[in-house]
């Protein structure tokens, strides 16, 4: 089960920002790198910000040296929130921890969502499969004193009920 701690970005291996489509960046944190800078890299890969869109980064001056941009679209809501952040467990199956600012949206439930779709989307059932694919992901750091530890502790305990049933 993935560890759920809120903290500082510099404590990540890779650092998660999300994005709106046309490369807006809903969070106000410091640690998010500036789009404008990647304006050429990003129109190479494609990236927009629609949503399920995901690009690596490298940040050099960031506080980790990658960051995986989450495209999250138009509209932002609680069920798109968990679903980027479950998608998001499945493709840093690599990193061992990962710093976060998905849950640094203006919208509520935001801690939740992204605890909830983290840990549902880390969850594997490998028990019958013959060689299951190992993942380092360990630990994700929700980045900012905004960050209610019952809020986490209350979404991952649903996250265990749901896997449980």
């Amino acid at each position: 089960m993935i560890e759920i701690v809120r903290g500082e970005a510099t404590e990540g291996d890779l650092l998660v920002v999300p994005v709106l489509a046309d490369r807006v960046l809903p969070t106000s944190s410091d640690h998010a790198p500036d789009l404008d800078a990647l304006v050429s890299l990003l129109d190479a890969k494609g990236f927009t910000g629609k949503r399920g869109e995901t690009a690596f980064v490298p940040t050099p001056d960031g506080p980790t040296t990658e960051a995986l941009l989450v495209g999250l679209g138009d509209e932002l809501d609680r069920e798109s929130l968990r679903r980027a952040a479950g998608a998001v467990a499945r493709t840093v199956s690599t990193y061992r921890t990962v710093a976060t600012l998905l849950h640094d949206v203006d919208i509520d439930g935001a801690d939740e969502a992204v605890v909830v779709g983290t840990h549902l989307g880390a969850y594997r059932f490998d028990e019958y499969r013959s060689e299951p694919t190992p993942s380092t992901f360990e630990t994700l750091v929700l980045v900012g004193d905004h960050v209610d530890q019952a809020d986490i502790d209350r979404a991952g305990a649903i996250a265990r009920g749901v896997e449980l049933a």
